[in-house]
């Protein structure tokens, strides 16, 4: 939050053609409260961060299982590349459905599809570490070989 709060007073002070400005535009028009403000500057972050996380877990995950490359299978307590898109909740569901959902798993397809044709090689260098976030679940490392 402390992030979010510090690009709200660097826009306050130097607004310009944004999407923060615009947000501090409505708050100072009265029609958000700070608290709103902050939240929505805050998930707008979060949000960026989800497709990279995604990215980094999956690249963990296909290391870890490379029977997947070959031979997808249905198995839900396994990693499945074939499994329906619609039957997890991580953009959640209903009216809670993230609005960024789509442009998230293009972007994710994109840099896999791209980073697996580009390297065929790849392979773990060393062990992954995790990064302490009560939010996520995220990377702090991924060495690999190329």
């Amino acid at each position: 939050m402390e992030g979010a709060k510090a690009a709200i007073a660097r826009r306050r002070a130097a607004p310009g053609p944004d999407v923060i400005s615009d947000l501090i535009r409505v708050r100072d028009g009265d029609r958000l409260s700070e608290t709103e403000l902050v939240t929505l500057v805050w998930q707008l972050v979060l949000g960026g961060q989800t497709p990279a996380n995604l990215i980094a877990n999956a690249v963990e995950a296909l290391l870890a299982h490379p029977d997947q490359l070959a031979a997808p299978r249905a198995d839900p307590d396994r990693l499945d590349l074939a499994r329906d898109e619609a039957a997890h909740l991580g953009y959640a569901h209903g009216p809670h459905f993230c609005l960024g959902a789509w442009p998230a798993r293009l972007q994710v397809r994109i840099a896999l599809t791209a980073l697996l044709r580009r390297s065929p090689g790849l392979a773990p260098a060393k062990t992954p570490e995790r990064m302490p976030d009560p939010g996520t679940w995220r990377l702090a490392s991924l060495p690999v070989v190329l």
